[in-house]
């Protein structure tokens, strides 16, 4: 067998695995992320390297190894402590990751959406099981022996839920690539699934974003249907809206905001808390607290180091010059757009805007999505010129 044939299915093996750990343990259980992803990046050093020093890899160079390089250098004088600061930056070297798989051509989207489809199926079979009465996702051994301990996220259900069930994986955003992938490939089931695995997750954010692009995209990026059904459909939503516009609005306030309050309060209170750091240390807006610094919030009444605004308080962590060096390194596959591949730019703008009111904008979890968008972006600039 060649020996880059070899390469290839020993690289697919360990990305199919980093992938698979990343996505159903985010916490990194036993430290196996960070391990596999050493490990893929010591068996495929000398392609790192020559393709870090490639002048057409300027992108992945910069935001790959020379901006979480000078985070983490950064994050350390500031906070003091560099292993903190280490830990919270190495995200980022994630990104590495995409030299491997364009060298090999290996289909990063099959890996990634074959581990999503475990977040979904796990989803909705917890919630078909509580239905039927064979377990309660209250209490049981799933809930407090898996889900708890190896902090995967958390589950139960309560009427004063916005949706009853809140099943939340820490990765259940990534339910949206599945989700605009199967709707673009007419693959309804799996996409109807993948949307019930958003709602019974139970965030409002899970549920409002995807629905909401995911008929924005139908309506103006589906080529494969006439205009009559686009305006038939748009005057109906206006005549609902227009007919039971009271009946709606307070079916949303319900459940969006009167059973969405303790939630509130607690975003409401971190603000209160950035608000304070502020006032006592204005300078932060420019120059930030490093990463993995913390404040305290009123929302939990305790020291956190991170929090559910995440463009915030990545803000607060990063300082103005490094946020703004992220922002542009999130807007650049927008800047790209393949028409056979418009999906990914819906989802990709859903899970940003999901990520908005999660901690999940600069995680593992983030860069799979990142690694995602930039696998092809190559490939679709030089098809642009």
């Amino acid at each position: 067998m060649d020996l880059t044939i070899k390469k290839k299915k020993i690289n697919e093996f360990l990305i199919n695995t980093f992938v698979l750990i990343s996505v159903v343990f985010p916490g990194d259980i036993y430290n196996l992320k960070k391990i596999l992803f050493l490990i893929i990046c010591i068996f495929n050093i000398k392609l790192i390297i020559s393709s870090l020093i490639n002048k057409e890899n300027m992108v992945l160079t910069f935001f790959g190894f020379i901006f979480p390089t000078g985070l983490f250098l950064y994050s350390s004088i500031l906070t003091g402590n560099a292993l903190v600061s280490f830990s919270k930056s190495f995200t980022a070297y994630i990104l590495l990751l995409v030299f491997v798989l364009r060298y090999y051509k290996i289909d990063f989207e099959k890996i990634l959406l074959k581990s999503i489809k475990i977040i979904m199926i796990t989803i909705v079979s917890l919630a078909l099981l509580d239905i039927v009465g064979s377990i309660d996702v209250n209490t049981g051994f799933f809930r407090n022996e898996i889900m708890n301990k190896y902090e995967l996220g958390f589950m139960g259900k309560s009427p004063f839920y916005p949706l009853y069930y809140k099943i939340f994986f820490k990765t259940s955003p990534l339910l949206v690539i599945l989700l605009f992938k199967k709707f673009n490939d007419s693959k309804y089931i799996i996409a109807s699934l993948s949307l019930t695995a958003l709602v019974l997750s139970g965030t409002r954010a899970n549920f409002l974003f995807p629905i909401f692009f995911l008929v924005v995209f139908y309506l103006f990026s589906r080529s494969n249907k006439s205009k009559l059904i686009k305006y038939t459909f748009i005057i109906i939503t206006i005549i609902l809206l227009t007919t039971f516009s009271e009946v709606i609005f307070q079916a949303f306030n319900e459940v969006f905001i009167v059973k969405g309050e303790v939630s509130n309060t607690i975003r409401q209170g971190h603000i209160e808390g950035i608000k304070e750091l502020l006032i006592n240390n204005p300078w932060i807006v420019l120059k930030g607290s490093g990463m993995g610094s913390n404040f305290y919030s009123y929302g939990r009444n305790a020291y956190v180091s991170s929090m559910e605004w995440s463009y915030i308080d990545l803000w607060r962590q990063m300082g103005i010059v490094f946020f703004f060096l992220f922002l542009v390194f999130i807007s650049i596959p927008l800047l790209y757009n393949s028409k056979n591949e418009k999906y990914k730019n819906y989802a990709y703008i859903t899970y940003l805007l999901i990520a908005a009111t999660n901690p999940l904008l600069f995680s593992s979890t983030s860069y799979l999505v990142f690694n995602y968008m930039y696998y092809n972006l190559k490939k679709i600039k030089e098809n642009i010129k």
